[in-house]
């Protein structure tokens, strides 16, 4: 049967010959498994270091560019995360600063700090805004609650600080002014301490002088009726006090602002009762002396704990 493998199937003719005999085609083939690689041949070694140079040099040319790509399209991306969501900086005063823009946010604790051409501002409690920098004139936007800026300097006729506020812009002249913002009621406010400010919103506009007041409202475009500035909203950064009939709770929660310290009434009583007085930069314990004096009740003051607790003096009816 071996002998007929080169028989066709069909039994009607052989198979084509091969071009190379099976014997011939082993024999081949072991001899080349037998065969052992002789050595190589040796190398130029000026050819041999020029090649490594330029494996390696490219090899680092690479590593560059790759690292350049991912910190040049990597930063910027960083950069705008951290300005749309910055980071709460709490009670501490501190502040965030991301490429050309100042962010400001605060907590529960107004913080005191300054713009980079010497403006000082006082950032009210759960606020936040952003600045943007630049050496003679900042562009300062409040996105939620407010800002108190103090003594801001005008070049000739032109604004050192513009201040927006939702749909509204602020252009304050020598002024101290308070620009606060509601986001969710598109309530924007102004006072003004001292100096005056120019207001402007699309084709409304009004200025302010000192102890004047005034909102826009986003809904109907227009700015109400001028009022009367409220001192007490600014006292947390002036220190000044004008209590007019105040019930105590309402005045000791303007204190509580402005220096940064808890107040307990521990005679629920004490709450209604009335106050009217002025206070113009006084320590706190000069302020708790006076009312004290004058509501006739008895307080204790923990500096280190910064809590005062107001109860009513004795032999008091």
């Amino acid at each position: 049967m071996r002998n007929k493998l080169h028989k066709d199937k069909m039994g009607l003719e052989n198979y084509p010959d091969p071009e190379i005999p099976v014997d011939d085609a082993w024999a081949q083939m072991k001899s080349m498994l037998d065969n052992v690689p002789g050595k190589l041949t040796p190398k130029d070694p000026v050819a041999s270091v020029v090649r490594k140079m330029v494996w390696y040099g490219g090899a680092v040319l690479i590593t560059a560019s790759a690292i350049t790509y991912f910190f040049i399209h990597d930063k910027p991306r960083k950069h705008q995360a951290a300005i749309e969501s910055p980071a709460v900086v709490g009670d501490t005063g501190q502040d965030v600063l991301y490429a050309s823009s100042h962010i400001y946010a605060s907590q529960q604790t107004p913080q005191k700090d300054s713009l980079p051409n010497g403006v000082v501002l006082f950032l009210d409690q759960n606020s936040y805004i952003r600045v943007q920098r630049d050496a003679e004139k900042n562009s300062v936007t409040v996105v939620n609650g407010g800002v108190y800026l103090e003594g801001v300097e005008s070049d000739g006729k032109e604004a050192r600080v513009n201040i927006e506020a939702g749909e509204m812009e602020v252009l304050p002249h020598h002024a101290s002014v308070y620009v606060a913002f509601d986001s969710v009621a598109g309530i924007s406010s102004v006072q003004v301490q001292s100096g005056r400010a120019e207001l402007r919103a699309g084709k409304a506009s009004t200025m302010l002088l000192a102890g004047e007041s005034v909102q826009f409202d986003e809904k109907v475009k227009r700015f109400s009726t001028k009022q009367k500035a409220d001192v007490n909203a600014v006292s947390y950064a002036t220190h000044i006090f004008e209590f007019s009939n105040t019930p105590l709770k309402d005045a000791v929660a303007c204190i509580e602002k402005a220096y940064g310290v808890k107040i307990r009434l521990v005679d629920g009583k004490l709450s209604n009762d009335r106050i009217t007085t002025r206070f113009d930069n006084k320590t706190l314990k000069e302020v708790l002396d006076i009312m004290a004096f004058t509501i006739n009740f008895e307080y204790s003051l923990h500096e280190a704990g910064k809590e005062v607790k107001i109860k009513a003096a004795n032999g008091r009816k």
